[in-house]
């Protein structure tokens, strides 16, 4: 999972240019659209890192050996998307 890992990394610190990006765009007064649009960006990508880590946890534990392994991979699912 060390490439996910570091993958996971380089992402998050995108995602921390963007939220950086988006106080100065409401210091700076900017359209609500345009801030909006950036929110929905980083969301996107924290969502992508999610997905990411997601994978290479049922990569690790080989979901697909066993039933424990899949249920609590799905309870991982379910409990991330509220």
């Amino acid at each position: 999972m060390a490439v996910k890992q570091e993958d996971s990394i380089v992402r998050l610190s995108k995602v921390e240019g963007q939220v950086r990006g988006i106080k100065k765009l409401i210091l700076n007064e900017a359209e609500l659209y345009s801030i909006l649009i950036q929110i929905s960006a980083a969301k996107s990508a924290l969502s992508s890192v999610g997905r990411l880590l997601l994978e290479g946890y049922a990569e690790e534990i080989n979901v697909g050996s066993d039933q424990e392994s899949l249920g609590e991979l799905i309870r991982i699912i379910e409990k991330t998307l509220k």
